[in-house]
């Protein structure tokens, strides 16, 4: 008996009965197959040192497949799902970071530290995007180690610490502890041109990163106040002592100036030489590693793991970068997106696209080789 007209026969439907389960199952083992590629948050690849039971590792992010990571990236989410309310998919934000360092304990991601590269002519703006560490962890020094590695690892690893001269270290950030510590810091406050003592060229530097960016100040009087960063991220209580500025930062800034609810920042940055800021690196991991500063394999002075070269070179050209424009957090104006604030409305990094006809900021630092550029960007800086 055949089939009614436009129906398949009893044999031609059992055919594609059988093609529709084998579809099925090849679609499963695809997927198994890719489960099995995800790299473990242990993975020795990326593994630089053991201190004091916590086991710390660093990922150039540009030269890595996300989807192989995402373990590893999963795990620097719950971290920060822990530290504070995300704005933002973390999945998409990391991957607009260049340097992953993390510490691990015991097969779970305890802290991590997130860097961008701003690269122009030798001058690197170095930008501590995010430092976090598990609550239960917190103590444990994590936090500066992971940032000091990440340090060690920029001038090992990468090939822009081969032409950078000047360098720029940038950290915002709306938590009075982190902001506090810097301004305690006195080997950097007293010595080095930053935001607590400013020069005109540093005061200058940043007002444009500022307007590159898209972000906005608090009040112009106050050029490292950054307004309404962080919207609906921190947990901080008004009247908790331990979330207060201390009277030497308050003087930096205005006094409406909220980190709590509008999520108010403060910019510190520091104009320092390449040289002096490798010293400085240098020193303070050798007080805290000691011996394995010297003899560690990836990070230390007699170890193996020297600077490798990558896979790519650099060029610069005297072109505006895509990358700027498109690849990084897009401005919006504070509205609920997707039942989310975008967490840094304008990215902190993002470029207005209408500055692809303004002087003096059309350059690019250009990849060639295997991938295009979706990192490195650069910024005319006023020295």
């Amino acid at each position: 008996m055949t089939g009614l007209p436009g129906m398949p026969g009893e044999n031609e439907g059992g055919f594609i009965m059988n093609q529709a389960i084998a579809d099925r199952v090849k679609e499963y083992q695809t997927s198994e197959q890719e489960v099995k590629k995800a790299l473990p948050v242990t993975c020795n690849n990326f593994f630089l040192l053991n201190h004091r039971g916590f086991n710390y590792y660093g990922i150039d992010l540009r030269k890595v497949d996300f989807e192989i990571i995402r373990d590893i990236v999963k795990g620097c989410e719950e971290v920060e799902k822990d530290c504070w309310d995300p704005q933002e998919n973390f999945f998409d934000y990391i991957q607009k970071s260049d340097i992953l360092a993390y510490a691990e304990k015991d097969g779970r991601i305890v802290g991590f530290n997130l860097v961008s590269l701003l690269m122009s002519d030798g001058h690197c703006i170095y930008s501590i995007d995010e430092a976090m560490v598990l609550k239960k962890c917190q103590g444990n020094n994590i936090a500066r180690n992971v940032v000091m590695l990440t340090i060690r690892w920029f001038f090992l690893k990468t090939d822009e610490a081969l032409t950078v001269k000047k360098i720029y270290p940038l950290s915002i950030s709306a938590n009075p502890k982190v902001v506090n510590n810097y301004f305690k810091n006195k080997y950097l406050t007293s010595i080095f041109d930053n935001s607590f003592r400013p020069s005109e060229k540093l005061i200058d530097l940043h007002l444009q990163y500022v307007k590159e960016n898209n972000l906005l100040l608090v009040d112009e009087k106050y050029p490292f106040c950054v307004k309404n960063l962080f919207p609906g991220s921190n947990r901080f209580k008004e009247n908790d002592k331990r979330y207060q500025f201390k009277d030497g930062v308050k003087k930096n800034m205005p006094d409406d100036f909220d980190h709590i609810h509008r999520g108010d920042a403060f910019s510190f940055m520091v104009r320092i030489g390449v040289g002096p800021f490798w010293f400085v690196n240098t020193l303070l991991l050798l007080i805290i590693l000691g011996k394995k500063m010297i003899f560690n394999k990836g990070i230390g002075f007699l170890g193996s793991g020297k600077y490798q070269s990558a896979d790519e070179s650099f060029q610069y050209t005297d072109e505006y970068s895509d990358r700027r424009g498109g690849d990084r957090r897009v401005m919006d104006i504070g509205a609920y997106l997707d039942d989310r604030f975008n967490r840094r409305k304008t990215g902190r990094r993002t470029v207005d696209e209408n500055l692809n006809s303004r002087d003096g900021l059309k350059r690019k630092l250009r990849l060639t080789g295997k991938k295009e550029s979706r990192k490195i960007a650069s910024m005319t800086l006023l020295l």
